[in-house]
Parts: structure tokens; C-alpha cells; sequence
């Protein structure tokens, strides 16, 4: 009677010993199942277009330039809000103030004696008839001479009137002459309103241009 109860729990202990064992074994299965999944995910993904890969690259780069253009924007935005001159603008002695700093005017002798002359003779030939002899206008053509002259450019650059000429001018022929006529006859105009010439020519060349403002004659 004693060994039966012994017997039964031994065999009880066997039978939840092997169920535990089986259960290890299981889990133990299943995670080596995992991680030789895994690779074949990798794999995959390795394999993956190309042109895809460029493709997944270059929206994220456009993403991130986009949400960096944004904070640019918010930051200038808010520098504006935060700055009323910006806002405003200048007042005009300050820009001139700070143009003159930048380049250098047209009484800093910017052309030369014989190439306004050249200017002279093509603008009796092109502007004449519309500007006149004496570069006051004809009432619709406005005066090139004078204070009409400076309050229309004044604090803008030679570039600005080079443009506006070469582009506008003759009116029955618009853009018809060379950069070289039309810097002579630039020239020409900055001599009638008592500019002196120095010895280099007034270039022909907007970006060169853009460095010498038109502003009336300096105080002394």
C-alpha cells in the first residue's frame, strides 16, 4: 500500500517534467523560426529597384529642403515683423547714404570725352526727333537734362539706365543698336548734365554697370 502513492507521484513528476521540456523546446523553435526569417526580410529588401531606392532618396531630400525653406521663411517673416524700417523702407538719404558706401557715383569720371562725343552724333541720328537738341523733350518724350533727369534716376544705377535705353530706344526701332553705341550715348547724356569725363570708357556691361550710381552732384 505504501510504494502505489510513491509510484503515482513519481510518475505524476515525469509527466510535468516532460510537458516543461516540450514547452522549452517550442519556444526554442519557434524564435530560431524568427530569426531565420528575419535574413530572408533582408534579402528582400537588398533586392529592392534601384530606381526605387534613388526614388525614396530623393523625396526625403526634398522633404528636408522643404521643411528648411519654411523655418527659413518663418525666420525672415518674424525678422521683418520685428524690424518696421524693413517694413517701411529707408528713408532716401539713408539708401543713397548707403549706395554711395557700396559703389561709386557718376561724378567719379566714368567715360570719356571722345566717347561722349561718339554718343552725341547718334543721339542727334535716334533721340533728336522725340528728346530734342537740348534733351529737354517734347513734352510726351520725357527731359534727359536737369533736375527732370536726376529725380527720375537719381539713387539708381548706370545698369538701370542702360537697360531701360537699350531696350526701349529708338522708339521706331527698340534694342536696334549695339551695347557700345548705347553706352556712348549714355555717356553723352551724363556729359549735358555737367558731369566731368575721366580716361576710361563707360563699359558696355550691365553687371560692371550696376557699380556706379547716378546721384546729383555731391556737396562739397
Amino acid at each position: 500500500m505504501t510504494k502505489r502513492p510513491f509510484v503515482f507521484i513519481l510518475a505524476l513528476g515525469v509527466a510535468v517534467v516532460g510537458a516543461g521540456l516540450s514547452a522549452i523546446e517550442g519556444t526554442t523553435a519557434g524564435r530560431s523560426g524568427l530569426r531565420q526569417a528575419s535574413p530572408e526580410r533582408k534579402s528582400s529588401s537588398d533586392q529592392a529597384c534601384p530606381e526605387h531606392r534613388s526614388f525614396l532618396r530623393q523625396a526625403q531630400d526634398e522633404r528636408c529642403r522643404t521643411v528648411q525653406d519654411e523655418a527659413s521663411s518663418r525666420e525672415v517673416r518674424s525678422l521683418v515683423e520685428g524690424w518696421p524700417s524693413l517694413r517701411t523702407g529707408l528713408p532716401k538719404h539713408a539708401t543713397n547714404a548707403l549706395a554711395q558706401q557700396a559703389q561709386k557715383n557718376v561724378w567719379e569720371r566714368v567715360y570719356t570725352e571722345a566717347q561722349a562725343t561718339r554718343g552725341q552724333e547718334t543721339y542727334q541720328q535716334k533721340c533728336a526727333a522725340c528728346h530734342l537738341e537740348n534733351l529737354e523733350g517734347d513734352g510726351i518724350a520725357p527731359a534727359l537734362i536737369g533736375s527732370a533727369f536726376f529725380t527720375r534716376w537719381s539713387t539708381m544705377t548706370v545698369s538701370d539706365l542702360f537697360t531701360t535705353v537699350s531696350t526701349a530706344m529708338p522708339q521706331d526701332e527698340p534694342g536696334s543698336l549695339t551695347p557700345q553705341v548705347y553706352a556712348d550715348v549714355i555717356s553723352y547724356l551724363i556729359k549735358r548734365n555737367e558731369i566731368p569725363a575721366g580716361d576710361a570708357e563707360l563699359p558696355p556691361d550691365t553687371e560692371k554697370l550696376k557699380g556706379i550710381v547716378i546721384t546729383e552732384k555731391p556737396a562739397q
